[in-house]
């Protein structure tokens, strides 16, 4: 199972902050395919029950040269709480309806304030008959709470390098009168209609670690190949007061 762990110490105190929209221009491109339809449960079933407390919003399947699937999601925390540990499993299904293969991961963003969205991706590989999928999650509940205010986010020039990959800077001020540290910058891209076609997935912190008061980190998303059709960008930060 692919379950990563945030490296990030206990004690501190997390922000996902104000969320900010960037329109793309000049760079569409071909459909985006879309998720396989969930059918009933069949015997056997061998897949966690969802809590209710994440929705997806929306979701994209990659097939990978590899032979391996991605899927990736938008999802809204449906509580009025901050959730923790937030887990969602892919589910594969013959066309008997019977469980044929699953995958856990583990959510980038640490915490998710009361209905905010959050990007999630899950990959595995394929098992030979799947005809469908599901995709269901468990969270915690968290008391920690936001730190989003005076942090302005910012992006530089975004498009496409010579290499073919997306580039989206991204600027993260400072002008509380502490300092922040291990910001991590989630750029979540979206088609003309508002699906997800991808996002950053990992722990990708600005530099410097630290940003002292007044100070600015930065950091650049790479979207590689999975930006086609890309119509706007999300940007979130989550950020903790050193």
């Amino acid at each position: 199972m692919d379950t990563r762990r945030h490296p990030m110490k206990r004690g501190l105190r997390g922000a996902l902050v104000t969320t900010l929209l960037v329109l793309v221009a000049g760079l569409t491109a071909g459909p985006v395919p879309a998720a396989a339809a969930p059918v009933a449960p069949g015997p056997g079933l061998d897949c966690m029950r969802g809590d209710g407390s994440f929705k997806v919003v929306s979701q994209r399947l990659v097939t990978r040269p590899s032979g391996s699937v991605s899927v990736f999601a938008d999802i809204r925390n449906t509580t009025r709480q901050w959730r923790r540990d937030i887990r969602g499993q892919l589910c594969f299904y013959d066309a008997a309806g019977r469980v044929i293969g699953n995958e856990l991961a583990i959510s980038d963003p640490l915490v998710v304030g009361p209905r905010r969205r959050s990007p999630f991706v899950v990959t595995d590989t394929a098992p030979a008959g799947w005809r469908s999928y599901t995709l269901r999650f468990t969270s915690k509940r968290s008391h920690r709470h936001t730190v989003d205010k005076r942090v302005k986010v910012t992006t530089g020039h975004i498009g496409v390098d010579s290499t073919g990959s997306l580039n989206v800077p991204v600027r993260v001020r400072n002008r509380n009168k502490f300092a922040i540290r291990h910001t991590a910058v989630y750029v979540t891209l979206f088609d003309a209609s508002g699906r997800i076609l991808s996002y950053n997935e990992g722990y990708n912190y600005t530099k410097p670690a630290k940003i002292r008061p007044g100070r600015t980190g930065r950091f650049t998303a790479f979207a590689f190949g999975y930006f086609q059709g890309v119509h706007r960008a999300r940007i979130q930060i989550e950020t903790w007061r050193h």
